[in-house]
């Protein structure tokens, strides 16, 4: 969908992008508040989000993010290498 709406493909920072705003939405969600002290409490309450970019967990403090990322580049294209 995204290809044929925006006529490219996604590139990574399209992808990290994308599970930034969707993890920060379901820490709202859970918080069920606008209150930043309770959406970082949300936050940190979230583990193994499935991300596009791999799963998200996050500690007491909100601090955290995915697996390690491992990139290939060939061509002049870049493309993830997905985790096993």
């Amino acid at each position: 969908d995204y290809e044929t709406k925006k006529g490219y493909k996604p590139d990574m920072n399209v992808a990290t992008a994308y599970d930034a705003v969707m993890v920060v939405a379901r820490a709202v969600e859970k918080a069920n508040a606008l209150d930043k002290g309770k959406i970082k409490e949300a936050l940190a309450g979230i583990k193994d989000f499935p991300g596009l970019t791999g799963k998200l967990s996050f500690n007491q403090y909100g601090d955290g993010g995915t697996e390690a990322l491992l990139f290939e580049v060939q061509g002049g294209q870049t493309r993830l290498i997905p985790s096993k």
